[in-house]
């Protein structure tokens, strides 16, 4: 774990190669495996890509931090950054300030104000950071603020386990606004008969890394995936902007995959589908079930033409004019309005 922790620089989601980490302990690789194994199985390390890469998810940070130090000053920081932008929000929830200036202010250089911003947002205080670093916090991060630091309470012991949210910071008791993006290989049963099955299992993996990566520099979290597809879900302010951001992305990056990446002597193809609205999370993401993701399950299945985006209107109304600009109405006799990206096929 020091290992990983110094090669990461303490950073959430710095991918580092596993096999490095290993070497640099002077191990084989298959004692590399055996202690990435038990350490995943821990949740103090995850897998990054097919190529061995991993990261520290934030219970593995957490455990480097009580036992390799850095975990004072780090807090520190993180609390007056906490504290700051509740006041350059004047302690309003939809009120934006940019971390940036924040930390400026604070003494902080941009990189110790994004470890403290992510350390902030997983534990679900802060959200929406554009790329300009706008961003506000959360209620649960407000209620925290106002109920514990104000008073000074200790901040390990008002985020416990036991006090903070749900996994993926929403909180349980009431709708909330989220959007997400549907996506599933087409055809994926008969490239399961044409090719090897292990290939083709490979090969989708990979491609869900490829989202699952799109998604989280897009301050989204992947939601339940099954065989040849899933749902990735994303909340905050700009969350419809960042999906169609991300579907747009992944679709943009599906050219270079099949050039390099696929293990399959045929292109894959997709189909994705992006809605926005508002529903109650569940305790666990991966039950999600909700009458507006069927709704862009079948859209993406029925109305979604291969390496397109099919946009419904709810989410068509929330995004920027350049973006618009980029898409398409789709006839529709009956039914809501939609509108499509497309992405030319391979070769075209």
């Amino acid at each position: 774990m020091k290992g990983v922790y110094e090669q990461t620089g303490g950073k959430l989601n710095e991918d580092v190669s596993m096999w490095e980490v290993g070497e640099s302990m002077g191990w084989e690789r298959t004692k590399t495996t055996a202690v990435y194994e038990r350490l995943a199985d821990k949740g103090l390390i995850e897998l990054f890509t097919l190529e061995g890469k991993i990261v520290l998810p934030l219970g593995g940070l957490e455990f480097c931090e009580d036992r390799f130090g850095a975990f004072e000053g780090r807090q520190e920081n993180r609390i007056r950054l906490l504290k700051t932008m509740y006041h350059e929000t004047e302690g309003a929830r939809r009120n934006i300030a940019n971390i940036f200036s924040v930390g400026e202010s604070l003494g902080l250089d941009r990189d110790e104000t994004l470890q403290a911003y992510d350390y902030l947002s997983k534990k679900h205080l802060l959200e929406g950071r554009s790329l300009e670093g706008r961003a506000s916090l959360t209620q649960y991060g407000l209620d925290f603020v106002e109920q514990d630091l104000l008073d000074l309470e200790p901040f390990e012991a008002a985020v416990a386990p036991a006090e903070e949210p749900e996994p993926m910071g929403i909180p349980h008791t009431k709708e909330r606004r989220h959007a997400f993006f549907s996506i599933d290989v087409v055809d994926s049963t008969r490239l399961n008969k044409i090719h090897r099955k292990r290939d083709v299992d490979q090969t989708i993996n990979a491609f869900r890394s490829l989202i699952e990566k799109e998604t989280r520099s897009r301050f989204g979290e992947p939601g339940p995936w099954e065989g040849d597809g899933g749902i990735f879900l994303f909340h905050g302010d700009e969350c419809q902007q960042h999906s169609f951001d991300a579907a747009q992305m992944v679709l943009q990056r599906l050219q270079e995959f099949n050039n390099i990446e696929k293990r399959i002597p045929e292109p894959l193809r997709v189909r994705i589908a992006v809605h926005t609205d508002f529903f109650e999370m569940p305790d666990d993401p991966s039950n999600l079930h909700d009458q507006s993701i069927d709704l862009v399950t079948r859209l993406r299945q029925d109305e979604a033409d291969p390496n397109t985006i099919v946009v419904t209107s709810k989410l068509y109304k929330e995004l920027n004019d350049s973006t618009k600009e980029c898409l398409e109405p789709l006839p529709q006799p009956d039914g809501p309005e939609l509108y499509c990206y497309r992405l030319p096929e391979e070769g075209q």
